[in-house]
């Protein structure tokens, strides 16, 4: 395979938006090689539109500094997620999500309209950013990136009524949008402070892959795959309803599910912070 060669998503990909992990670095031999780096970002782009195949694309644009900040800025606000995704938010992005530390940006049509930023925001729940994508039938693209930059999984999660083994906890601070000010809080199950809380990555993608979801872009190889959302959430969700912990990996089950039978609920933020020192954070 040259980087010239031809590489799309297959006929068969649902026509929702593509929403795009990317790795610059690991994706390198899907472009033409050139020494300047406005180039090499543009010719990354061009080679995910390609991908796309006249799909939306929708770029992950998280930034992690609200819970310390107490401040989100949709329009300055640069994404931490590597140079394609913060130079796809510059140079190309149509719009950006109003959500704390989990922003979204994308062209075509936006997952919801703009809107007022509400008191209380969940970043996988049935108003967010992924809850549109699986409603509108759209697919995941790992441009370079590996299997688990799959933030999905955290839509499954609560799509399948909370994780057990995470708990939720609340940032409170505000959203700028250029002229526009809203007072909010951020609220995300998180993982528990100080715990080992891993997914089974490895098994997952066998599972994903036997199943026939997760499938290599045709002519990319190993450096670029794909899934339909759909698919992909029902398929995590199935094995939540076997198992609470199907997601999770040896280690992490093995303190969870003793700790989880001792108490007789979900975790809550009490059991592994201290009220104050969250109040803090």
């Amino acid at each position: 395979m040259t980087p010239h060669a031809p590489i799309t998503l297959p006929t068969t990909a649902p026509a929702g938006p593509v929403l795009v992990h990317s790795d610059a670095l690991a994706a390198r031999s899907l472009v033409p090689r050139t020494t300047s780096r406005m180039e090499l970002l543009q010719a990354h782009l061009q080679r995910v539109a390609a991908i796309a195949g006249g799909r939306d694309i929708w770029v992950p644009t998280f930034n992690y500094a609200f819970p310390r900040s107490g401040v989100f800025n949709v329009l300055s606000d640069s994404s931490e997620l590597g140079p394609i995704s913060e130079y796809f938010r510059v140079s190309r992005a149509q719009w950006r999500t109003r959500v704390p530390m989990f922003s979204v940006c994308g062209v075509g049509v936006p997952p919801r309209p703009a809107s007022a930023v509400p008191a209380v925001v969940n970043p996988f729940g049935p108003e967010s950013v992924f809850a549109a994508l699986y409603a509108v039938n759209g697919s995941i693209l790992w441009y370079g990136a590996p299997w688990a930059a799959a933030t999905i999984i955290h839509f499954a999660e609560a799509y399948s009524g909370a994780p057990v083994y995470r708990y939720d906890k609340d940032f409170p601070g505000e959203v700028i949008d250029g002229d526009h000010r809203w007072k909010t809080i951020l609220r995300s199950h998180v993982r528990p402070m100080n715990r080992p809380c891993n997914y089974a990555w490895p098994r997952l993608y066998e599972t994903a892959a036997a199943q026939g979801i997760v499938q290599d872009v045709p002519g990319a190889r190993e450096r670029c795959f794909w899934a339909p959302v759909g698919d992909l959430v029902r398929s995590w969700v199935a094995l939540l309803a076997d198992d609470p912990l199907a997601l999770l990996d040896a280690e992490t089950r093995g303190w969870v599910a003793p700790m989880l039978e001792r108490l007789g609920r979900r975790f809550e933020l009490t059991d592994f912070e201290m009220v104050e020192e969250a109040s803090r954070t």
